[in-house]
């Protein structure tokens, strides 16, 4: 039998290892709890990151989508500028253009207000129908008889005319040429300022050979015609300066 003190003992050992064992137990739910703490932490930073990188991406993909809008936009308004711009310009040159064009035909319709004024008769306008008939004589190279019409108005003044050019064409080239007026067959009346719709001849005289075939447009209309884009280029430069007679 264990004397009193063996019994003693041995409970008093037995007391210290039940509190060791509650003691590794504590340690161990502790090592745990910090372990789980550590890793929550571990994971809630990870999470953070990753949202705030998540975010950061998010953002940049919005703002690059909305610089990239507003690229487009400014695009388009630069576009629409230029072509609101590009019509204005067209405009303003086409009204420049009409403008000066309207000029030009201010200064023919001047010319020919002046040579219908001087048709209406007189010494000047005799010499001229003489030098009308004898140059058209030529282009019909002498042909005869030839054949002269012109407003009902000028019929003597032709009459008169006539027979002077055949004088002057045969004195310049040799050449005899019969000279017909043609009073049958006029050519329209001068310009009337209350019917601007109605044919009109300003004066001068139409020749043709025997057949009709052959005929030269002298009348004072045709002429001014064949000037007007003559001196053209030089009534631009006139009235436009040098850089205008280049276009």
């Amino acid at each position: 039998a264990m004397d009193e003190r063996e019994v003693l003992w041995g409970l008093g050992g037995a007391a210290m290892d039940e509190r060791e064992v509650q003691t590794q137990i504590h340690q161990m739910v502790e090592f745990i709890r910090k372990e789980a703490q550590e890793k929550a932490s571990e994971i809630k930073a990870a999470a953070e990151e990753e949202y705030a990188i998540e975010k950061q991406h998010m953002t940049e993909a919005e703002i690059s989508k909305i610089r990239r809008e507003f690229e487009d936009k400014a695009s388009q308004m630069d576009t629409q500028k230029k072509i609101e711009f590009s019509t204005q310009l067209n405009a303003q040159k086409i009204r420049v253009l009409q403008a000066k064009e309207d000029a030009l035909e201010a200064v023919v319709a001047d010319a020919h207000a002046k040579l219908a004024k001087l048709a209406q008769g007189g010494p000047q306008y005799d010499a001229l129908l003489v030098g009308l008939i004898a140059q058209a004589l030529g282009r019909l190279n002498g042909a005869s008889p030839a054949l002269v019409r012109c407003r009902q108005c000028d019929v003597a003044a032709v009459q008169k005319a006539a027979p002077q050019a055949a004088q002057q064409f045969q004195q310049r080239t040799g050449k005899s040429v019969e000279v017909q007026v043609d009073a049958s067959h006029p050519l329209a009346p001068p310009p009337s300022a209350g019917d601007k719709g109605a044919a009109f001849c300003s004066g001068g005289v139409v020749v043709t050979d025997a057949s009709g075939k052959i005929r030269c447009d002298n009348t004072l209309d045709a002429r001014l015609a064949i000037a007007r884009q003559g001196v053209l280029p030089r009534l631009r430069a006139e009235l436009f300066g040098a850089e205008a007679k280049q276009r």
